[in-house]
C-alpha cells in the first residue's frame, strides 16, 4: 500500500506547466505535480536537472515562464511576491539555508514567526516542540552552529511561519546519518499532522524513506513518475543520474 493512501484526493498546491529559463538557458522545462494536505512529494535527479529551479519557483523566489501556474488551496501563487506566498501558507527550507548569520537563532526563528501574521500565534512553539535540540542554542548566534544545526534552524524558521505546504530543498545534504534519519522523522511528523510537503532531493533512499510518490526530474522535464514501485524507480532514476 503507498505510504500517501487515504490522503484527501483534492491537491492543496497545484503546478502546472512550470517552466523556468535563465537568459534563454531552460531550467525547468515544463513540470506539472500535485501534492494533497498531509502528503509529502519527492522530486529527484542529478545535479543540474533543475530541481533547485524548480522549488525557488515554487516559492516564488525566481519567476515562472509563460504559460506556468502555481496554486495553493486554490488561490493563484503564480505571479505573487515571495513574502505573500508565506502569509498563503508556504513555507520554504532553501539551498545554503540563508540564515541572518550574525543574529541568534531565536531571532531567526522569529523573524519567521513575524513572517505570517495572523496565524495562531504559536509558530515559534510549534517550532521549539517539533525541534527540541534549539532549546539550548535560542541564544546563541547562527554563525557559530555547526552545518547540521544550522539546518535545523532553517526548519525551525519554516515551521514558524506554520506552512500549510513546506518546500524542502535537499535538507539531508552534507549531513551525518544520524542526522539525516532525523529529518526523515521530522517530515514523517509533518505528514502525520496534516501539513504537506514538497521535497527536492539527490538520494533516491532518502526520498524513499518519506514518501512512495516521487518524480525523477532529468533535464528539467520529469522523466519517471512512481507511487510505489522503488524497483522499478531505482532503475530509472539511475539512468536519469548517468543522463
Amino acid at each position: 500500500m503507498s505510504a500517501d493512501q487515504g490522503v484527501a484526493a483534492e491537491p492543496l498546491l497545484r503546478v502546472d506547466d512550470l517552466r523556468v529559463d535563465y537568459r534563454g538557458v531552460v531550467a525547468v522545462g515544463g513540470v506539472s505535480l500535485r501534492v494533497a494536505e498531509g502528503q509529502c512529494v519527492a522530486v529527484i535527479g542529478a545535479n543540474g536537472a533543475g530541481k533547485t529551479s524548480l522549488l525557488r519557483a515554487v516559492g516564488g523566489f525566481v519567476p515562472a515562464g509563460a504559460g506556468s501556474r502555481v496554486e495553493l488551496a486554490g488561490v493563484d501563487l503564480t505571479r505573487m511576491p515571495a513574502h505573500r506566498r508565506v502569509r498563503a501558507g508556504l513555507g520554504s527550507v532553501l539551498e545554503n539555508r540563508h540564515l541572518f548569520p550574525h543574529m541568534t537563532v531565536r531571532d531567526n526563528l522569529e523573524l519567521g514567526a513575524a513572517a505570517a501574521p495572523g496565524r495562531s500565534g504559536a509558530g515559534l512553539r510549534g517550532a521549539l516542540s517539533l525541534l527540541p535540540e534549539l532549546e539550548g542554542l535560542l541564544d546563541r548566534r547562527a554563525a557559530t552552529l555547526s552545518g547540521g544545526q544550522q539546518q535545523f534552524v532553517a526548519i525551525g524558521r519554516a515551521l514558524a511561519t506554520e506552512p500549510r505546504l513546506l518546500l524542502l530543498d535537499e535538507p539531508t545534504n552534507g549531513l551525518a546519518p544520524r542526522l539525516v534519519e532525523r529529518v526523515i522523522e521530522i517530515v514523517r511528523h509533518l505528514r502525520a499532522a496534516g501539513t504537506a510537503t514538497l521535497l527536492v532531493e539527490q538520494r533516491l533512499e532518502v526520498a524513499v524513506a518519506i514518501t512512495a510518490e516521487v518524480h525523477v526530474l532529468a533535464h528539467g522535464r520529469v522523466v519517471h513518475s512512481t507511487d510505489g514501485d522503488t524497483a522499478d524507480l531505482a532503475r530509472i532514476a539511475h539512468s536519469a543520474y548517468l543522463s
